[in-house]
């Protein structure tokens, strides 16, 4: 019986180490302070008339894959105008912790 127990246990704490990991996710306002914050190049998605998309990752440059989940991986979506972006339209942030 104490073996059982104790086997349970430990079966327990590595199942808890294992299912540890979350995802921490942010939008709006919040979302887009963090993508002006973050360190690295914004990195245009597409472009269309009217709006425009950019992801920032916390690297030096858009070739440069982010390796780290836990850092910040930041969507921002802006509208345009007179070909210029003029306002946020939606921001969603997003890192592994």
């Amino acid at each position: 019986m104490k073996v059982l127990i104790g086997l349970s246990l430990v079966l327990l704490s590595f199942g808890g180490t294992v299912m540890a990991s979350e995802f921490q996710s942010l939008s709006g306002d919040e979302a887009y302070q963090i993508y002006k914050t973050l360190p690295g190049k914004a990195c245009q998605e597409y472009r269309l008339v009217n709006y425009v998309v950019f992801t920032k990752y916390q690297t030096k440059s858009c070739e440069e894959n982010q390796t780290d989940a836990s850092k910040w991986s930041c969507t921002v979506q802006f509208s345009v105008k007179n070909g210029k972006t003029s306002e946020v339209i939606s921001a969603d942030c997003s890192r592994q912790i």
